[in-house]
C-alpha cells in the first residue's frame, strides 16, 4: 500500500482564497542552461561566484540581493569578464521591474542541464514545492533540419521539458507552466552558423501543455553586443519580463493583456526576433529580423503554429507579447488556462489533507456517510468559490462523489469537480459602413 495522501487528477477535453496561505503564482524560478559554457566555474568571472553560484538554487527578492551576489549588468567587456555575457542580470532586473510594488519571489539557478532538465525538480524541491512557474534560457537549439529536402524543421526540447513538468505535476504535486527562451539563431545540424529560414520554422504543438516557446527580443545595442559575446549567438530573449508578468497577474489573465501587459516601460519599442543570418558582422548578427521586416501573414503563421513573441498594434504605444499559448492544442492550450487548474490543484489538495487517515463514518454498505459527503463537498466548494470571488474562474461547477464504493475495501474516496473558466477575447472583430438614416 502507498502512503496516504491526496491526489489530483485533471480531466481535459470538457471545454480572495480560503486557502490564505496559496499564493505559488507570486513565486517564479529562473534556469540559465550553461551546458554550452565550458570551464562555467573554473575561468573569468564564474570562478569568481562560483562559490556563491554554483550547484546552488538562490532565493531573490529584489535586484539589489542579485547584485549583491555579484550578478551585474553587461559592461560591455570580453566575454571572460562578463558573467554570461550579462544575461542572467538582465532577464532578473527585467523581473523585478515589472514585478515593483507587487509581492514577488524568484528563485534562479546555473546548471549543466546537458543530459536532462533534473535542475527544476531540484529548484521546485528547495522551494518546497512553491513555484508556480519557470522560465528557461538555454544556448541548446530549438529547431532541427532532418534533411536539406525536409519542408520544415523539427522541434526539440519542448517535449523534454514537458516530461519533467508532467512529474512536477504527478509525483510532487507542484505543476507549474515552463516559459522556454531558446537558440533560434542556429540551426541543430552540424553548422555553426546556419540561417534561420521563417518558412521552416515548425509548429510547436507537441502536445505539452505546461511548456510555452517564447521569440523575440529588445533591439538595443547592449542586446545585440551580448548576443553576439556568445559563441552559440543564442538570443538574448524575453523570459524575464514573461516571468514578471506572469508573477503580477490574475492567474486567469493573459500576459498578452494589452491594458495590463505593456512592456514599453522596460525596454525599447525596437523589437526582432534574434534569428536570420546569424553571421556576426559589426559585432552583431548580419539579420537579426527585425519585427518589421516580417509581414502581417508571416506573423499570424508564428502565430498559428503556437509561438507567442513580442508584438506591437499599429496605432497604439507600446510592446506586448502577442498571446499565451501552450504547446498544446487541447483545453490547456495556453498559460492562464494551466495556471488556473494548477491553482486549483494546489488548493484543493492542501484543503483535504488534513482529512488523510481520518475516521469517517459510514452508512449501509460501507458508503460514506451523508454529514460526511457534506462536508468533503462543502470543502471543496469553498476552494473553489474563493477562487471565482478573486475573478480566478467564471464559475463553480457541481462536485460530485462517487458513493458506490465500499470505503470499508477501498480506503478512498472519489471525488470530481469542474470549474468554467475565464474567457479571453483575443480577437475583436467590427463591421463599420455608412447609412442615409441616424
Amino acid at each position: 500500500m502507498a502512503t496516504g495522501n491526496v491526489i489530483m487528477l485533471d480531466e481535459d477535453g470538457n471545454i480572495g482564497s480560503a486557502m490564505a496561505t496559496e499564493n505559488s503564482e507570486q513565486i517564479s524560478g529562473l534556469l540559465f542552461d550553461i551546458s554550452a559554457q565550458s570551464n562555467f566555474w573554473t575561468t573569468g568571472k564564474g570562478a569568481e561566484l562560483a562559490t556563491k553560484l554554483k550547484d546552488q538554487v538562490i532565493k531573490l527578492n529584489s535586484l539589489q540581493e542579485a547584485k549583491d551576489l555579484g550578478i551585474t549588468a553587461y559592461s560591455g567587456g570580453e566575454s571572460a569578464a562578463e558573467f554570461l555575457m550579462g544575461i542572467p542580470y538582465y532577464h532578473i532586473e527585467k523581473f523585478f521591474s515589472l514585478t515593483n510594488n507587487y509581492d514577488k519571489t524568484l528563485y534562479i539557478a546555473f546548471a549543466d542541464c546537458s543530459d536532462d532538465w533534473d535542475a527544476l525538480v531540484d529548484m521546485q524541491k528547495a522551494a518546497h514545492g512553491n513555484i508556480g512557474q519557470f522560465g528557461v534560457w538555454t544556448e541548446k537549439k530549438l529547431w532541427k533540419q532532418t534533411s536539406e529536402s525536409a519542408g520544415e524543421y523539427k522541434v526539440q526540447i519542448v517535449g523534454e521539458l514537458q516530461t519533467v513538468a508532467n512529474t512536477l505535476a504527478a509525483t510532487y504535486n507542484a505543476p507549474v507552466s515552463i516559459v522556454l527562451n531558446a537558440n533560434t539563431a542556429q540551426i541543430e545540424d552540424g553548422t555553426t552558423a546556419t540561417e534561420v529560414l521563417v518558412s521552416k520554422i515548425p509548429s510547436c504543438y507537441v502536445d505539452a501543455r505546461y511548456v510555452t516557446v517564447a521569440l523575440g527580443q529588445e533591439a538595443s545595442t547592449e542586446v545585440h553586443n551580448m548576443q553576439a559575446g556568445l559563441t552559440s549567438v543564442t538570443p538574448v530573449g524575453n523570459v524575464g519580463m514573461a516571468l514578471g508578468l506572469l508573477t503580477r497577474l490574475n492567474v486567469a489573465f493573459s500576459i498578452g493583456y494589452v491594458s495590463d501587459c505593456n512592456l514599453r516601460s522596460v525596454i525599447s519599442t525596437d523589437i526582432e526576433f534574434g534569428f536570420g543570418d546569424a553571421t556576426i558582422t559589426s559585432g552583431a548578427l548580419t539579420n537579426p529580423t527585425p519585427y518589421e521586416a516580417l509581414s502581417g501573414p508571416q506573423l499570424d503563421e508564428l502565430d498559428d503554429k503556437g509561438y507567442i513573441f513580442l508584438h506591437k498594434y499599429t496605432g497604439y504605444n507600446g510592446v506586448f507579447f502577442s498571446k499565451d499559448y501552450s504547446c498544446s492544442d487541447g483545453d490547456y492550450n495556453c498559460i492562464s488556462r494551466n495556471r488556473v487548474i494548477n491553482k486549483s490543484r494546489r488548493m484543493v489538495r492542501r484543503a483535504l489533507l488534513p482529512y488523510v487517515n481520518a475516521p469517517i463514518y459510514l452508512s449501509n454498505g460501507g458508503t460514506l456517510s451523508t454529514g460526511d459527503r457534506t462536508t468533503f463537498i462543502n470543502t471543496i466548494t469553498a476552494v473553489l468559490t474563493s477562487m471565482q470571488t478573486a475573478g480566478e474562474i467564471s464559475a463553480v461547477g457541481p462536485v460530485e462523489f462517487d458513493n458506490t464504493q465500499n470505503l470499508l475495501q477501498t480506503k478512498t474516496l472519489l471525488f470530481s469537480y469542474k470549474v468554467l473558466p475565464v474567457g479571453c477575447a483575443e480577437m475583436i472583430k467590427v463591421t463599420e459602413g455608412f447609412t442615409v438614416n441616424v
